[in-house]
């Protein structure tokens, strides 16, 4: 029965144990590269996903103030209120854009006149309207900017310039 047995010689033991502790370490260092490697991919995602929804909402700020500046010209209210002179006109203004923006959406609407001094533009006549508390527009994270240009009927020509922001932001 003695014969049966085979007995390995020490110095070769000692080297598949070796080996086997080789091996542990070697899949070891895989699993906890993997770990690492996972946690990061995560982490970059997480972070990723955060900003392109800041970069989303200026998207969707940005067509919602070019929606309205297009409502407000294709209604003629810019005509209505500025060349007819009604009275209290910017107010007029105000109620149409409050009309036109969603609930909870600040509004800032600058316009310039530019028929006159073609050297400066700018510095000509321009009428404001906003629904924002002071500095709340300025102070938002996410603001959408429109401009537009538009020539009434009368020949007058007049930069609009609105920008909107989300309220509770600032």
């Amino acid at each position: 029965m003695e014969d049966d047995l085979v007995m390995l010689p020490k110095g070769l033991c000692r080297n598949i144990r070796r080996t086997k502790k080789g091996q542990m370490r070697i899949l070891e260092t895989i699993i906890a590269a993997a770990v690492v490697y996972i946690v990061f991919s995560a982490a970059f995602f997480l972070i990723r996903s955060s900003e392109s929804m800041t970069l989303q909402e200026t998207i969707d700020l940005n067509k919602l103030g070019y929606n309205t500046l297009h409502r407000l010209m294709e209604s003629r209210t810019i005509e209505e209120t500025l060349e007819k002179q009604q009275e209290n006109g910017m107010g007029y203004l105000k109620n149409i854009l409050q009309k036109f923006l969603p609930s909870g959406i600040y509004f800032n609407l600058t316009i310039y006149n530019c028929t006159g001094d073609l050297e400066n533009p700018f510095e000509s006549v321009s009428w404001s309207v906003s629904n924002a508390p002071s500095d709340e527009i300025a102070n938002s994270k996410e603001i959408g900017h429109s401009s537009a240009i538009y020539t009434s009927k009368a020949g007058n020509i007049y930069f609009l310039v609105l920008n909107v922001a989300r309220a509770g932001q600032g």
